[in-house]
């Protein structure tokens, strides 16, 4: 991976293709680990500057490479590289620009009060755990966890995320989560929220094919223009998986998984502005 003083002549968008961020947004994430750096007791300087420990944070969650390959490549040593990395993670977590709105800010603003929002979840899976089964998926025969995104239809931006082992059914993780919607609200989801109209009238769902029978003609138009209603949030769940991390087999300890997965949509929400 080329340093940042190596990135400089690229265009905007080379520059993207290469980090994963806008230039714009990744000289933001710069201000805000300085900002905190000041904030600090001063201490051993590190051999990375702090525009190159960014870089190297979003190189591991762009490609998601071992420690090893990544300390070879910048000439340090691969503990080193952890360290920098959930360091940079940490900080960044906390930073404003990163946080997601959430579904109590959303309420709470008139003007976004008849928004129509899009919910689904999405799997990932995960190394086979030493102790536990439970994380098990029987249809898959895999391991995985499960994240649920609520987005705001009109903007495709992210409202909140929540985690859950890749057993727990979407409706489950729904319950779980305490997620409510406001009576104006028009909730769209997939199969997976069969009932959903039970806790929100105003949600919409695929019907469901009987036993031994067929769906109606008008049925299937239904069908399929919620589908491309909802598209967008598979769009969404693209975007996200850009990162390696969120899209290949994770093999970190699980308790960081739901702050990376947190802290790569703050990023998302942030370069929609």
């Amino acid at each position: 991976m080329p340093t940042y003083e190596q990135l400089q002549h690229l265009s905007p968008e080379q520059f993207r293709r290469a980090c994963g961020v806008k230039l714009q947004t990744f000289n933001r994430l710069v201000e805000v680990l300085a900002e905190a750096k000041a904030k600090q007791k001063p201490g051993r300087p590190s051999i990375l500057s702090l525009e190159n420990q960014l870089l190297l944070t979003l190189e591991y969650l762009r490609e998601y490479r071992t420690y090893f390959p990544i300390a070879q490549s910048w000439g340090i040593h691969e503990s080193t590289v952890c360290r920098m990395v959930q360091k940079t993670e940490n900080t960044l977590i906390k930073e404003t620009d990163c946080h997601l709105p959430s579904m109590k800010q959303l309420h709470g603003s008139e003007e976004l009060s008849l928004t129509v929002v899009v919910m689904d979840a999405t799997e990932q899976a995960i190394e086979k755990p030493k102790k536990t089964t439970s994380l098990l998926l029987r249809k898959k025969k895999h391991h995985s966890l499960k994240a649920q995104i609520v987005i705001a239809w009109q903007w495709a931006q992210i409202i909140c995320c929540d985690c859950e082992k890749g057993s727990t059914h979407d409706f489950k993780l729904l319950k779980k989560s305490r997620v409510h919607f406001q009576q104006g609200q028009l909730c769209l989801a997939d199969a997976g929220y069969q009932g959903l109209h039970k806790r929100h009238q105003r949600s919409h769902t695929p019907h469901k094919k009987p036993k031994g029978g067929e769906l109606t003609a008008e049925q299937k138009q239904e069908n399929q223009l919620l589908a491309a209603q909802r598209i967008i949030i598979e769009m969404v769940f693209r975007m996200l998986k850009r990162f390696r991390l969120l899209s290949s087999r994770y093999r970190n300890r699980r308790r960081r998984w739901g702050l990376r997965l947190n802290l790569i949509a703050g990023l998302y929400n942030f370069e929609l502005l």
